[in-house]
């Protein structure tokens, strides 16, 4: 037998509201005769006495004696009764009659609502529109109970989902669904609702773990290796704040930077543009040993320890805002569970290495430039060397040939006989890494355009006495 048709949701409703309208057309139409009715009896009675009132019939009590004559009315005769029509309904309006124990205290018609036509009208039309859309609601309940109970597949895939029995597993998804009868596959014997909050409970699991992953602080360690070794590195923090329902979406970006209410410029600042201050005001400088430097004084490395790199604030019953009856944290207007990121910090540092007579170099760490390692994160450093500008070259030159000259002057000894851990502290005091790289300077300024300025510098050099070196006299050095 074929199965029959769906019902369509939207017939349905369409024909609910066809009939409602149906209904109250032939209610106002009822109204209307039995207006025309009471108001043909009306002119039918005229003023004529009225007719008299039939007595109920005996039901075998005795009868009380009836007195021999009523007495007239003493009040007026009440107000005729007025119709009035509005949209083919009979709107009938009826003053407030006398209240109390014999009928004497009157009603205060100012303290109840004045019941008009109008109002009468708009509550029918209200009353009409929740009747179409209580209607149209249980048009589609209905359509989709036919549709479950006449389509055999949907119908078979609802009673086996909730017997609970019939479930297979999935080859891709790894997880409980219900077979597909259209393509020939038969019930399982796997319990669906089991395994679906099963699977549901294994999926928030699984996105806790990795929350909690994520939200894990990170610290970072280097040690920071630099020639000269007498430069100054100046390191500033930059923190980032983002709120916990945004880092918990991935959203973009790092928050807002956490900056100091202002800066407080020191006499010793140079003149400053409002955005230097503003980038003063929200970078951290972190203080280190080659700020303190004194001439002749180096630093082979400088270890920046324990630099961190994304922390979490999660809500705890130490929170701000905590409430201990829901266990949840309010902030700003805004409810976190227990253990919920409210609040994401990343670490950005900028880096600037400088020394008189050098080219300053600057550098920038973010969060994916760290590294993790089994001893925690690293960042990649393979050393700098600062470029020396052309005129701290040949001073760098000539203050190492005069400290080679010097040392023979006042050690009594030729340049072979110099220990090669004091030729080496020469070279690298004055700005060069190794002898091979002294040499390399010295070949090309022998020779070419700088020669003449070689052979006069070893002039000026050879003129420096045992005095002279012991005070550490400069050499006069000649111009290009």
């Amino acid at each position: 037998m074929p199965d029959a048709p769906a019902a369509d949701p939207v017939a349905a409703a369409e024909a609910a509201v066809a009939a409602a309208e149906k209904a109250a057309q032939e209610a106002r139409e009822k109204a209307a005769e039995l207006l025309k009715k009471a108001e043909a009896a009306k002119a039918a009675v005229g003023g004529s006495a009225p007719a008299p009132v039939e007595e109920p019939p005996d039901l075998g009590q005795k009868k009380k004696s009836a007195p021999a004559a009523s007495a007239p009315a003493s009040k007026a005769p009440a107000a005729p009764v007025h119709f009035d029509d509005h949209d083919g309904g009979g709107i009938v309006t009826i003053s407030p009659n006398p209240e109390g124990l014999f009928g004497t205290d009157q009603v205060d018609e100012a303290a109840g609502e004045r019941f008009t036509p109008e109002t009468a009208y708009m509550r029918g039309m209200r009353s009409k529109a929740a009747i179409a859309v209580l209607l149209a609601a249980v048009a589609l309940i209905a359509a989709g109970v036919i549709y479950l109970l006449t389509e055999s597949d949907a119908s078979a895939r609802m009673k086996w989902f909730l017997s609970g029995t019939s479930c297979v597993m999935d080859d891709k998804s790894k997880g409980p669904r219900v077979p597909d009868t259209s393509k020939g596959e038969a019930p399982g014997n796997l319990n669906c609702l089991k395994l679906y909050v099963e699977q549901t409970r294994m999926l928030l699991e699984e996105k806790w773990k990795a929350e909690d992953f994520r939200s894990k602080h990170i610290y970072g360690s280097v040690t920071l290796t630099y020639f000269p070794q007498d430069t100054r590195v100046d390191v500033f923090q930059t923190k980032y704040a983002q709120d916990g329902r945004a880092w918990a979406r991935n959203d973009a970006g790092l928050g807002d930077m956490v900056c100091a209410e202002a800066y407080v410029q020191t006499p010793a600042d140079k003149i400053m543009t409002d955005a230097i201050k503003d980038k003063a005001r929200c970078e951290r400088p972190l203080v280190n040993a080659t700020a303190d430097l004194k001439e002749n004084q180096f630093i082979e490395s400088l270890p920046l320890k324990n630099l961190p790199i994304f922390e979490t604030d999660k809500c705890t019953d130490k929170s701000t805002g905590w409430d201990a009856g829901s266990r949840t944290c309010k902030v700003g207007g805004t409810e976190f569970d227990e253990g919920a990121v409210m609040t994401a910090y990343t670490y950005e540092y900028r880096l600037v290495f400088s020394r008189e007579g050098y080219e300053p170099r600057e550098f920038v760490w973010r969060q994916a430039d760290w590294t993790r390692a089994p001893a925690g994160w690293i960042m990649d450093w393979s050393g700098l060397d600062l470029v020396p500008k052309p005129e701290t070259r040949l001073k760098n030159f000539a203050l190492g040939e005069r400290d080679l000259y010097c040392y023979q002057v006042l050690n009594d000894v030729v340049y072979e006989k110099i220990p090669q851990a004091n030729k080496d502290l020469i070279f690298k005091r004055n700005g060069f890494k190794t002898e091979e790289e002294y040499r390399a300077a010295e070949q090309v300024l022998r020779r070419g355009e700088f020669q003449p300025w070689y052979e006069k510098l070893a002039e000026n050099i050879k003129k420096l006495d045992k005095k002279a070196c012991e005070e550490g006299t400069d050499p006069e050095i000649p111009e290009l």
